[in-house]
C-alpha cells in the first residue's frame, strides 16, 4: 500500500451519539490522497466500536480501528501519543470522536500550505461550539488574540491550538514520559512541535464543530479544577524541559504553574473549598516547583482572601433572596420555557459563594452576566454595576421585573440578548 500523505487520528470513547459525524467529516475530504483514518477506541462500553467497525468494513483500505480491551486513559496512558505511533502519513490531523469537520477541503488547504512552507510545522483554524443536541453555544471557540500565526517560541510556550483543527508534520517519533502525566495533551504536543517550526492560522477554513456534552471530561470540570489541571500541565512541561536541560523553558513553565495555582487558591476561598483535593495537592505534589518562598506566598493568598471575606461578612447582613422566574427564551429555545425552581438563597455580599443550582441566579447579580430584561437594565442602559457590596445591594433591590398577572413569587423574566 502506498504511504499515506495524511494520517487522520480520531480518539474516541463512548461517542456512540457523535462518532458518525466525525467519520463522515473525514470521508468527505476532497483532493487529498492517499490518506488513512486511524480510530483509537479506548475500550468504549456503548455502541461506538460497532459503528466504527461498520464504517471500516465499507472502507477497509482507509479506516484502521485500534480497539483497546482496557481503558488506557484510566491507566495513565494518553491515547493521542499511543495512536500517533501507528501513523504512517507525512502529516497528521487530529479530531476527537465527539467533534467533526465541516470543510471538505480542510486537509487539502492545510497540506498544501505545509508542502509549500517548510518553515511551518503546524496549521490550525477555528471552531464553533455546540451542545449535545447540536444547538449553537458560541460561534467561536478561539478568542480573538489567538486567531493568528504563531512563532516557534509561541508554540513552545503552549499557545492554544484547537485539537480538532491541528494538521502537523509527523516529526515526533518518541514522546516523553511526562506527556502521560497531563490532561492537556494538546498543549504539551503543541510545545513539542514548536521546536520544529512555526504555526499557521488558516481563517479560510470553515469552522469545525466542538461539542460540549455530559460525557465530556473537560466540560464537566469546575472552573477551579480546569485551572488546576492547566497548572499541572505546565508543571510537567517545566519538569520535561528541566530534564532535557532547557532552563529558559523550565523557568517559563514554572512561573506559569505558580500563576495558575494562585488563581486556584483565590477561587478556593471564594467557593469555600480551601480543603479540596486540588489545594492539598498544590502544597504536596509540586515541591520541586514551589520552593519555601513561593510556598509562603501561596499560603498568604489564602490567609489574605479569607480575612477579606470575613471582614466583608462581618459588616454585612445576610440577605435572603427568593427567586422563582419563569424564563421564556425565544432566542435559543423558541417557545420552550425554562422554569427555575423556587429557592431560598443566602447571599453573602462581596463574595462569589454561589452554591450549586443557585449559582447561575446569583451570578446574574455578581458577575455581569445577566441576560434578562428587568427594571435595572431598563434604567441603566443594560449595564450592571460592579459587584461591590453597595452596588450588589442596589441591584438586588432594583431587580423587580414587571409582574404580568402573577404573584410576587412567580415573576416572568423576558430574556434578551444584551450580554455584557
Amino acid at each position: 500500500m502506498e504511504q499515506p500523505l495524511v494520517s487522520i487520528i480520531c480518539i474516541t470513547y463512548n461517542h456512540e451519539k457523535y462518532i458518525i459525524d466525525a467519520l463522515e467529516g473525514f470521508l468527505m475530504q476532497k483532493d487529498i490522497s492517499p490518506m488513512e483514518i486511524i480510530v483509537h477506541d479506548d475500550a468504549s462500553t456503548d455502541g461506538t466500536t460497532k459503528i466504527v467497525e461498520d464504517f471500516a468494513s465499507k472502507h477497509p483500505n482507509l479506516i484502521k480501528l485500534i480497539t483497546q480491551r482496557e481503558n488506557q486513559y484510566s491507566k495513565g496512558l494518553k491515547p493521542i501519543p499511543l495512536a500517533i505511533k501507528h501513523a504512517k502519513g507525512k502529516y497528521i490531523a487530529l479530531c476527537d470522536g465527539d467533534d467533526y469537520w465541516t470543510d471538505q477541503y480542510k486537509l487539502k488547504k492545510q497540506v498544501d500550505f505545509l508542502e509549500n512552507n517548510p518553515d511551518y510545522v503546524i496549521t490550525y483554524h477555528n471552531a464553533v461550539i455546540v451542545d449535545e443536541e447540536g444547538n449553537l453555544l458560541s460561534d467561536s471557540k478561539l478568542e480573538e488574540h489567538l486567531k493568528r500565526d504563531f512563532s516557534k517560541d509561541d508554540l513552545i510556550s503552549g499557545k492554544m491550538v484547537l485539537t480538532l483543527s491541528m494538521c502537523f508534520r509527523n516529526t515526533i517519533k518518541d514522546f516523553p514520559e511526562e506527556i502521560h502525566k497531563v490532561v492537556n495533551v494538546d498543549k504539551f504536543l503543541t510545545s513539542l512541535l514548536g521546536h520544529y517550526g512555526k504555526g499557521k492560522y488558516m481563517p479560510e477554513i470553515t469552522e469545525a464543530v466542538y461539542r460540549k456534552h455530559n460525557n465530556s471530561i473537560w466540560s464537566n470540570l469546575s472552573k477551579l479544577q480546569q485551572i488546576f489541571i492547566n497548572g499541572n500541565t505546565r508543571a510537567w512541561l517545566s519538569r520535561y524541559y528541566r530534564r532535557i536541560n532547557l532552563p529558559q523553558w523550565e523557568d517559563h513553565f514554572k512561573k506559569e504553574t505558580i500563576e495558575h495555582f494562585k488563581r486556584v487558591l483565590k477561587l478556593s476561598v471564594s467557593y469555600n473549598t480551601t480543603e479540596c483535593e486540588e489545594v492539598k495537592r498544590i502544597f504536596t505534589d509540586y515541591r520541586d516547583i514551589i520552593d519555601d518562598e513561593v510556598d509562603k506566598t501561596l499560603r498568604s493568598i489564602i490567609a489574605h482572601h479569607e480575612t477579606k471575606y470575613n471582614h466583608e461578612l462581618k459588616n454585612e447582613n445576610k440577605t435572603e433572596i427568593h427567586i422563582s422566574p419563569k424564563v421564556k427564551d425565544p432566542i435559543s429555545t423558541g417557545s420552550k420555557e425554562e422554569v427555575i425552581t423556587d429557592t431560598n438563597k443566602i447571599l453573602k455580599f462581596g463574595s462569589l459563594r454561589a452554591l450549586e443550582k443557585d449559582e447561575l441566579q446569583i451570578n446574574w447579580v455578581l458577575t455581569r452576566k445577566c441576560n434578562y430584561s428587568c427594571s435595572y437594565c431598563g434604567s441603566h442602559n443594560n449595564k450592571f454595576p460592579t459587584s461591590s457590596t453597595t452596588d450588589v445591594k442596589k441591584v438586588i433591590e432594583a431587580i423587580k421585573p414587571s409582574k404580568q398577572g402573577q404573584d410576587s413569587n412567580n415573576y416572568n423574566w423576558r430574556r434578551t440578548d444584551h450580554r455584557s
